[in-house]
């Protein structure tokens, strides 16, 4: 399963009936939001890994503490967060909307390269030493 695989109309319902009118925060520059976080792969799939705690967790005794606790605090944390995925997006001004681009990341060397280029050796302590 991929980000793409994600049914964004199922994610969008549970973060408009359930994620925002229970979670109130004034959005700024201490706490960004973005409106559109549909398109911010991060937001998409931190909120999609809370809609589906929710769903195995709401009905239990004491689910709803352990997805505040395991779920929904870790993951609002990384998304409000000032240097966080919405952290380019200005909802308090210009409703300004600028996802952060993809970290960089080089291809991998041809297999033949790599295997010569790179000798790691793991200790038993988990120590790994070239």
């Amino acid at each position: 399963m991929t980000i793409d695989d994600l049914d964004l109309a199922v994610l969008d319902a549970w973060v408009q009936a359930e994620l925002l009118p229970t979670f109130t925060r004034q959005p700024g520059t201490t706490r960004p939001w973005c409106a559109q976080w549909w398109d911010h792969p991060e937001a998409v799939l931190r909120l999609e890994g809370m809609r589906r705690a929710w769903l195995a967790l709401a009905t239990t005794p004491t689910g709803i503490s352990v997805w505040l606790r395991d779920h929904a605090d870790p993951a609002l944390e990384q998304l409000l967060h000032p240097g966080g995925t919405f952290s380019l997006c200005d909802v308090m001004h210009a409703r300004r909307h600028n996802p952060i681009p993809p970290l960089p990341s080089d291809p991998l060397p041809p297999e033949d390269e790599a295997a010569t280029e790179h000798h790691f050796t793991v200790g038993g302590d988990g120590t790994v030493y070239d």
